[in-house]
Formats: C-alpha cells, structure tokens, sequence
C-alpha cells in the first residue's frame, strides 16, 4: 500500500503539513493522490484536500512558508498550475465541486496575497489570476504607489469562460457568469448589490445583464428537464 506521503518529493523545512481526507472528512495516510506532487522549501506549510480528488494532469504545488491551499471535495477534475514557488503568507482555497479545466493562480509575485473560489464554480481553460502586477508604478513626485495588489475571489456559483483574465481586487459576485476572454479588474466589481447573478463581458469586463443564473447542462438537456417537470 503507498503511502500518502508519496505525493510530498521535497520537505526542507519543518511544521509541514499534508492533510488528506476521505469522503467523510476523516483523515487518511495510506493512499497518494494521482499526478500530484508537492515541495515544501520552508515551515508551517499547510495543504488540505481529500482523496478522491481527480487531477487531470500533473500538479506541482511549491511551498515556500506559511503557505495556506484548501481544496475542497468536488465530484468533477481540476487542472490549474502555480508553477513557481507560492511566496510566503501566500493562501489557495478552492471551493466544493468545483470543476477546473485549466487555470494558473499566479500566487508567486508578492506575500500574503489570496485567490479565494467558492463553491460550485466552473472554470473552463486557459484562466489567469493575478492579484499582483508583479511590478511598481508610482507617482514620479511622490513616489507613492499606484497599483498595489489585492486578493481574488469569486463568488459561489461562478461560471467563467475560456480565456478570462482575473487582476488584484477582482470580486466577482455569486451566481455570475463572464464571458471568455475577458478581463476583470477591481473597478468590473458591481458598485450596488447584483439581483441573482450577473453576465460580464469585455476588457475591462461589465456586466451586460443582470437577473440571470446558469445550469450546467446545455440547452437541450436543460429544457427537456423543465418540459418534464411540467
């Protein structure tokens, strides 16, 4: 039997930590995760998930220190990549049954940032979130900076198309859906309360229609189900 620290290829540091868990919430140490790896290069790391996860591709997560990850259970497939080490402080949380087709969390530029998705969220391919710039602009007579970073979060319920760019302060409210290729700043987050769920779309994204919600069935499944319940 393999035992689940076969999933940990590097622990430098101390106080590190690999919490697995089964369906029920119990802890378990004798199984591995499939296509997931993990480095700790510093202390009191802390990565939580559950065994059934499926990984569609090899996951490398990077710990540097004080890293926080929970993924939460999800009967769907997660394919993301952080690719370099997490900075310190620095957190990923990942809500229940979310799907995740491809996404990069770019949580390596600046510490104690966090991309936070809720529950039920589905993600397709090639999505970007970055809470840093990972470089200054300043004010050249006050040599004040002009882009700070903010934490990412997306709402419970969030559908989010091929392509889409999420940067610092991106708040995106529950039940929403922003079109692929899209980019959404701080200054898309709606400015009053969203009734139900809202679309976005653009660059910068804005919401184009409000009073909606999304299904993952398509169109065709969806009304034969509406028909019959009829």
């Amino acid at each position: 039997m393999t035992n689940f620290k076969s999933n940990i290829i590097e622990d430098r540091g101390i106080n590190n930590k690999l919490i697995i868990l089964d369906d029920n919430n119990n802890v378990v140490e004798d199984k591995s995760i499939p296509n997931l790896k993990i480095r700790f290069l510093g202390n009191n790391n802390k990565i939580t998930l559950y065994a059934s996860t499926n990984f569609t591709s090899e996951i490398i997560l990077t710990c540097s220190s004080n890293n926080l990850v929970n993924i939460n259970k999800t009967k769907y497939w997660l394919n993301f990549g952080t690719y370099y080490p997490m900075s310190p402080g620095s957190c990923l949380s990942i809500g229940k049954d979310c799907s995740i087709e491809h996404a990069v969390f770019v949580l390596w530029d600046e510490p104690e940032l966090s991309i936070s998705i809720g529950d039920n969220c589905m993600l397709s391919n090639n999505i970007l979130f970055r809470p840093s710039d990972g470089h200054t602009i300043y004010d050249i007579k006050t040599q004040q900076i002009l882009n700070p970073p903010q934490n990412i979060t997306i709402g419970n319920h969030c559908w989010c198309g091929s392509g889409v760019c999420f940067l610092k302060g991106a708040n995106v409210p529950k039940n929403s859906i922003v079109a692929m290729n899209s980019c959404y700043t701080k200054h898309s987050n709606p400015k009053n309360e969203v009734d139900g769920g809202a679309i976005f779309a653009g660059t910068p994204a804005k919401i184009i229609r409000t009073g909606v919600n999304w299904n993952r069935d398509n169109t065709y499944v969806y009304q034969n189900r509406l028909n019959s319940e009829v």
